[in-house]
């Protein structure tokens, strides 16, 4: 991937830490400039999955390990990546989520609708944050309407109880 492209990734990622995550700028630095070396490497904008961000830090061990890498081989580099994937990985989400938007393939109040129909909470909280990603874009604010209805829907994928908790080990779920 070019560098432009690259630090146009990142700018997006500064901007997602800060405007949705709340994060301080110093740490948001960091990641910044773990994502950055991390790039050098990995494709990140490939993320998608958990499973992604676990095959990346499975290649990042084997490379810490070789003697020719001078920076980022202790334990805590990698605890380093690892917390900086874990951002990447929800930012992706949401990024992905955002540009559907912009490429007018979904509307504002459609995506406000869709919260609450996500599988995961994970997929929930992409399209939430992707929301208020493009309302701080455009400088705009949600009516009381939508902002009850994205409230409620949130709020729907997080009262959702998995079926597999019904029947895990201690569960007091009766069929009767």
């Amino acid at each position: 991937m070019n560098a432009n492209k690259s630090e146009e990734y990142l700018k997006e990622f500064d901007i997602y830490l800060s405007k949705i995550k709340c994060i301080g700028a110093g740490a948001r630095s960091n990641y910044i400039s773990w994502a950055r070396f991390l790039m050098q490497t990995h494709n990140l904008l490939d993320i998608r999955t958990e499973e992604d961000v676990q095959r990346i830090l499975k290649e990042e061990r084997r490379l810490m390990a070789m003697p020719g890498r001078m920076v980022y081989k202790t334990e805590r580099d990698y605890g380093n990546f690892r917390a900086t994937l874990n951002r990447f990985l929800p930012f992706m989400q949401c990024y992905i989520c955002k540009q559907d938007h912009l490429r007018n393939i979904i509307s504002l109040d459609d995506m406000i609708n869709l919260v609450g129909e996500q599988p995961s909470r994970q997929k929930a909280y992409a399209m939430d944050e992707a929301v208020r990603i493009i309302v701080f874009e455009r400088d705009c604010s949600l009516t009381e309407d939508q902002k009850k209805r994205l409230k409620a829907n949130v709020s729907k994928v997080e009262s959702r109880i998995s079926v597999d908790k019904f029947f895990a080990p201690g569960s007091h779920y009766h069929s009767n």
